[in-house]
């Protein structure tokens, strides 16, 4: 049996344009594997930079090496631009990476679509799925790579990298900016309104989340929302920067709405009071697998009597079971068999 290659090297690849959960998932696979060197491309700015075993290469390096692909919705064809892209890589029979971690299946409308995906996860070793609909699809279409479900990495944040909660006063806010939305959209209207409510219900502050400040820009979103308030004097907004900004937030919460998929998980990891608003189908899926017995409603469709009542609700929040959390951390164990072996 091959033992463990002190010092291996791998090419750490994703989402990197200043998104929470993206950045927050490559932590803690960097964390969880110490003895690996991750390489990144040397036009990445991240916050992973921090770790001391991340080192930036040229293309031409990390061409050299397997490649670790941690990403969430990285497997979308939602638009025209989105299925021209993926048959080239299909005819130039690119390889997408050797380890997938984290991801899930968005619905894919057609057999064409389907195939295209199909044939791309084909070419990985392993895979790591976080909810059930997308493990069954998997298993369907990509045959050849070893596939597990397990829960979203972000439930593994150990207790150290939160911060304690003491006294939450607030409401917070995670907002989306979709593309297409205009300052005074129905979704940041009914925001806005939802704000106001709870500062002239209560007395207390608004926080308003922007979990992307990369190319998908949710501080537009939480902008819009302030300029479209009756109370912006009582409101702040909290950007993502270098990961900790966000979970600090948090603890000043006693509610959360939430749009980005990840200010979902980190309210259920934290103990926080939760009404998700949903986006795409990974949130509704994780919501599923959770048994998730409380409200939600539509992006589209702000069922805004269903909010008003969470804010004015004494409930305990929803508490996750112990196993979650451990199996969370089952998506680096696996990885780590994989490359020891």
């Amino acid at each position: 049996m091959q033992t463990k290659k002190q010092n291996s090297k791998i090419h750490l690849t994703g989402y990197f344009d200043s998104n929470f959960g993206d950045d927050m998932m490559m932590k803690l696979v960097v964390r969880n594997l110490p003895d690996i060197t991750f390489v990144i491309e040397n036009t990445v700015d991240t916050p992973i930079f921090a770790e001391q075993n991340v080192v930036a290469a040229s293309r031409e390096e990390c061409d050299k090496l397997e490649k670790l692909v941690v990403t969430g919705s990285g497997f979308m064809i939602n638009n025209k631009a989105a299925l021209i892209t993926e048959l080239i890589w299909f005819l130039k029979k690119h390889r997408a990476g050797d380890y997938l971690l984290g991801c899930n299946i968005e619905p894919l409308s057609n057999c064409i679509k389907r195939f295209l995906i199909g044939k791309k996860l084909n070419k990985f070793k392993l895979i790591t799925c976080r909810d059930k609909k997308s493990y069954s699809w998997l298993c369907k279409y990509a045959r050849c790579a070893e596939i597990h479900y397990l829960p979203d990495l972000l439930f593994s944040i150990p207790n150290e990298w939160l911060p304690e909660i003491k006294s939450p006063n607030k409401l917070g806010i995670s907002l989306m900016h979709r593309y297409g939305d205009h300052e005074n959209c129905e979704y940041y209207q009914a925001m806005a309104e939802i704000a106001d409510e709870w500062i002239s219900r209560t007395g207390k502050d608004v926080l308003l989340m922007a979990f992307d400040t990369g190319v998908e820009d949710d501080l537009f979103a939480c902008r819009a929302v302030k300029s479209l308030m009756r109370f912006p004097e009582r409101v702040e907004i909290v950007a993502h920067k270098d990961c900790s900004e966000i979970p600090e937030a948090f603890a000043k919460c006693e509610k959360i709405i939430g749009a980005r998929f990840h200010s979902i998980v980190l309210a259920l990891r934290m103990g926080i009071n939760l009404f998700p608003i949903i986006f795409r189908e990974k949130a509704r899926n994780l919501l599923n697998d959770i048994e998730y017995p409380f409200a939600v409603c539509d992006i589209d469709s702000i069922d805004k009597k269903a909010l008003s009542t969470f804010l004015s609700e004494e409930q305990d929040a929803y508490r996750l079971e112990k196993n979650i959390y451990i199996s969370a951390n089952e998506h680096t164990r696996i990885l780590k068999h994989h490359l020891e072996h």
